[in-house]
Formats: C-alpha cells, sequence, structure tokens
C-alpha cells in the first residue's frame, strides 16, 4: 500500500513537485480463491505500472484481507471442512435478509479503514463479473460492493472508472437500483463483450467502450513452449450448474456422462488428458468426477494445483484445454493451448463467439487492451519517475 503520510504534506508535495509518481487503487477479486480472480489481479497490475504508476489493491467483496490466503483446493466433499462451508452456505440461504444487512454496513466500514490516510489519484473497478446477479437471493454481494466503493470513491473527491467488467443480462430491482447508482458514480466503463455492453445500455442507460479481457493482457515477451500431446479439462462445479441452469439441469450422472464423452473424444484422438481446476467448488467435482470414471474403467489423473504459477506450468505442456471457466480458456489461450468452451452461460458463448472462433492471437489482444486503455490511462515519460 501507499506511504501513510498526512494529506496537507502529501498535497504540498504533489503541488511542489517532489511527488511525481501517480497512484492508482486497483479494486477487484484477486484475494478470491478462484485463480482466474488471481490472474486478473496480476493482469490490472502488471498494466497500470507499465503505464508508469504506483498501483495499490484492495479485495472488492472484503477490503479488510490483505493478503492471499492459502486455499486447500482438493477437499473432499465428505471432509469436515468441506461440510463446514457448506453448512456456512446454506445458513447464508436462510439467513439472507440478515446477512445482506449486515454486509451493506460492514462493508462500508471495511472500505472506509481501508481509504483512511491513502491518498490516489483514481481507482479502477475490475475486470471480472462485477456488475452480476444472484437468481436464489434476489440481492447480490456484488451489487453492495460496487455501490459501497464508488460512493466512498466519490466522497474523496476522485474519479473511479470500470476496466475489464462483465454484465449479466437480468437483475432483480434492488439489485438494478444498486448497479444504476454505481454507474451514476464512475467516470467511464470499459467492457469485455458486446453482450455485456449491451446490458448496461438497456438496463442502465449507461454507455460503455469494448476491449478484451484484462487477463489476455502479459507483460512479459512472448514464449515457445514444448508441448506433450494432452489435455486440459476443467468439470464445472455440478452445484453452480444447476443454479444456473434451473429447469434444464441434467442428473448428476447425466452431466457426468456429458463431461465423460469430453475424456473419451479426446482419447480416441490419442490425446492424453489431465482433469485440472480453477476455483474450490470445480476442484472438489475433479475428485468426484474421477471416481465416476473410474467406476466407468476410465483411468484419468488429476492435476495438483495450490496456485496460480502451478496452473501456468500445466499450460506450458498442454496442448488443448476445455473447460466452462472462461479464464481457464484465457490462460490457456496465453500458453499456447488451443481452447475449447463448454457453453454453459451467456457470458462462456458471448466469449467462444468473439474470441475463441476467430482464433485471434493473444498476443495481439495484449496489444488490443493497451491500446483501448492508454490513451486515458498513459502517463507521459517526462511526468512519471
Amino acid at each position: 500500500m501507499p506511504i501513510k503520510i498526512n494529506s496537507c504534506l502529501f498535497y504540498f508535495l504533489k503541488k511542489t513537485n517532489f511527488i511525481l509518481t501517480k497512484r492508482v487503487l486497483i479494486i477487484n477479486e484477486g484475494f478470491s480463491s478462484n485463480l482466474g480472480d488471481q490472474a486478473i489481479k496480476e493482469s490490472m497490475e502488471q498494466l497500470f505500472q507499465s503505464f508508469g504508476y504506483q498501483t495499490s489493491f484492495s479485495y472488492f467483496t472484503n477490503p479488510s484481507l490483505t493478503k492471499l490466503p492459502e486455499y486447500k483446493y482438493l477437499l473432499s466433499e465428505t471432509s469436515d471442512e468441506y461440510l463446514f462451508m457448506r453448512i456456512k452456505k446454506q445458513l447464508a440461504r436462510i439467513l439472507s435478509p440478515l446477512i445482506y444487512c449486515r454486509y451493506f454496513f460492514s462493508i462500508r466500514r471495511k472500505i472506509k479503514a481501508s481509504l483512511k490516510n491513502q491518498i490516489f489519484d483514481f481507482a479502477v473497478i475490475g475486470g471480472g463479473q462485477i456488475i452480476n446477479s444472484s437468481p436464489k437471493q434476489r440481492l447480490s454481494f456484488f451489487a453492495i460492493a460496487l455501490y459501497q466503493w464508488t460512493r466512498a470513491i466519490k466522497k474523496m473527491g476522485l474519479q473511479s472508472y470500470l476496466v475489464g467488467v462483465g454484465s449479466v443480462g437480468e437483475f432483480h430491482s434492488l439489485e438494478e437500483y444498486l448497479y444504476k447508482k454505481s454507474l451514476g458514480n464512475v467516470n467511464t466503463v470499459w467492457v469485455r463483450d458486446s453482450y455485456s455492453q449491451k446490458s448496461l445500455k438497456e438496463h442502465f442507460g449507461k454507455e460503455s467502450n469494448l476491449m478484451p479481457d484484462i487477463a489476455f493482457f502479459e507483460s512479459a515477451a512472448p514464449k515457445q513452449f514444448e508441448k506433450s500431446n494432452t489435455a486440459l479439462v476443467g468439470i464445472y462445479s455440478y452445484r453452480e450448474y444447476s443454479g444456473k441452469m434451473s429447469n434444464a439441469t441434467l442428473s448428476r450422472d447425466s452431466y457426468y456422462t456429458h463431461w465423460k464423452e469430453v475424456v473419451q473424444d479426446f482419447r480416441r484422438k490419442a490425446v492424453a488428458v489431465i482433469l485440472f481446476y480453477t476455483t474450490e467448488s470445480d476442484a472438489s467435482e475433479t475428485g468426484l468426477f474421477q471416481q465416476f470414471l473410474s467406476g466407468e474403467g476410465i483411468d484419468v489423473e488429476v492435476a495438483d494445483i495450490k496456485s496460480l504459477d502451478d496452473l501456468n506450468k500445466l499450460y506450458e505442456t498442454a496442448d488443448f484445454v476445455h473447460s466452462a471457466r472462461m479464464h481457464a480458456l484465457i490462460l490457456g489461450i496465453k500458453k499456447g493451448c488451443k481452447a475449447e468452451a463448454s457453453v454453459i452461460s451467456q457470458k462462456l458463448k458471448s466469449f467462444a463467439d468473439e474470441y475463441i472462433s476467430l482464433g485471434t492471437d493473444p498476443g495481439i489482444l495484449s496489444e488490443k487492451v493497451v491500446g483501448c486503455l492508454e490513451g486515458e490511462f498513459l502517463i507521459s515519460k517526462s511526468t512519471s519517475l
């Protein structure tokens, strides 16, 4: 985080040119257990540092958390830790009105504490599916968090921007109210697909700019990797799938049969298969899916992934990646994998249509990320340290 100094002293030093480096606060889900969120954080920080900024980070939905926790990805669904997590989620559904009310005020306090004595030139929120909806609880924590963040930043007299964000297409009334207020507080919005652009215009009357997903940005020079005729297959959490699909849900056995066909299709092409995951829920599902395959006489290895670095090293040796997680596909594409999307949502459909089907080189997409934002944010060398 930036050095904490008296604000009057800071502005004096700024006015007298003792402080030349501009400071940006980056806000997203980069401390979540989702490795895609962690990749977004990494790319966003590298991008703004390449533009000449000193960056600071705050966790969008829990700003009191100041470092990445150690997550356990391969928890068995019968383990005490996993069962405890499930109980917490069930209680959250039952007590949702009280929990949302408590969260509304607690995140405001946490944001205020995280911003205290901190000086920034502006704030960037994103990327990721920040403008989201909760189909069962009728209110998304993201709607509350975005409202409180944009409100607090506006009170500081600073501009805020949404960069590389996604939006769903339907909202409950309270979500729509909070998002509309939030979008009224931000300066400019960049969305990562045309569906999100259309959603913001139709629901909130908010104009936005198109850009590739921020995770496509890569600061390092492109590399060639030695591949090993391997496909990475990432099954999507059945509970999350059934929540998204409602009445169209397959039974768990039918769902596994579908994913078994994905595995078998690669094996028929003499391509080795490794099961992988990028979230805790998918990791747990992967263990169950491996057991299902074993019962079908199919032995498949499960990758041991504990960090984003582990995941990236895995991609470096793989030829293919098949997943229903958008950032699992993006990170694979960046490492030279041919991507196949399991389209279970509008987000995946938009991504497959706008990126996978066109087969655009990831280096070009990285350059396009820079091109979309440098006009607004690039600091000239004459004004940066």
